[in-house]
Parts: structure tokens; C-alpha cells; sequence
């Protein structure tokens, strides 16, 4: 089960580098978006009409690229702690592990694999030789 355990930890860390890709991404592309990354052309965006409801958009735009890039960025950073953590086999790292495990079954944007690794992730830390082996960890130090 320690196989598994150190299979989880890889892909915790290997899961948070994405992550922090993906939202570095979004947080560097939100200043500089524009209407021209809508398809708009230079007469539609000239007229009175579109400038009220497009900047209303773009405004809304700006701050989600914001948001979902600060979001991913810091379960990026908890992955990654995580995911240390039981390469080093500590107590926390296992609790934190199935936190976070649950919160990849209902993580619906990257459904089937994020729920698959979510169910196998209980399963490998919910294993009566895991509990074992991180307790194990606790008492030896």
C-alpha cells in the first residue's frame, strides 16, 4: 500500500504544477483582455450601442479570469503541500489528503478523471495499513 501512497503524493504534486500553470495563465491574460478577443471589429466596437454592454462584459470578464486564477493558484499551493507532505508520510498529509480527495468528487469541471482520482485517493488513505503507517511515522519521531 506504501506504493500507492507514494503514487498518490507524485500526482498531487504533479496535479498542483497544472494547476498553477492554468491559473498563473488566467492571472497574466486578465489585464490584458479586450473586446477584440470577442471577435469584435473596429465599427462595432466605435458604436454607442455596444460600449455600455461590452464594457459591462468585459468588466465581469476581468475580474473571473482574477478570481478562477487566484483560486486555482492556491488549490494549487494545498495540492502541493499535500502532496510533500506524504511523500514525507506525515499524520497531516494524510487528513489533508482525504480533505482534498473529497473535494475532487465533486469537482465537476474535471469530472471523470478528478472524481477517479478522488475515489482512489480514499480508498488508498481510508486502507488500515496507511492509517498504520502514518501513525507509525508519528510514534517513531
Amino acid at each position: 500500500m506504501l506504493e500507492h501512497v507514494r503514487v498518490l503524493g507524485i500526482l498531487g504534486i504533479v496535479r498542483s504544477l497544472l494547476a498553477a500553470a492554468f491559473g498563473l495563465a488566467l492571472l497574466l491574460k486578465a489585464p490584458s483582455v479586450s473586446l477584440f478577443d470577442y471577435g469584435k471589429n473596429r465599427f462595432e466596437l466605435e458604436s454607442p450601442i455596444y460600449n455600455e454592454q461590452d464594457g459591462a462584459i468585459l468588466s465581469f470578464d476581468k475580474t473571473a479570469f482574477l478570481v478562477v486564477g487566484v483560486v486555482c493558484v492556491a488549490l494549487a499551493l494545498a495540492r502541493l503541500t499535500q502532496g510533500v507532505g506524504v511523500l514525507f508520510c506525515r499524520r497531516w498529509a494524510r487528513r489533508f489528503g482525504l480533505g482534498l480527495a473529497c473535494f475532487d468528487i465533486f469537482n465537476l469541471p474535471l469530472f471523470p478523471l478528478s472524481t477517479a482520482l478522488g475515489l482512489y485517493a480514499l480508498v488508498v488513505y481510508r486502507k488500515e495499513e496507511t492509517v498504520e503507517r502514518f501513525e507509525a511515522r508519528r510514534k517513531a519521531s
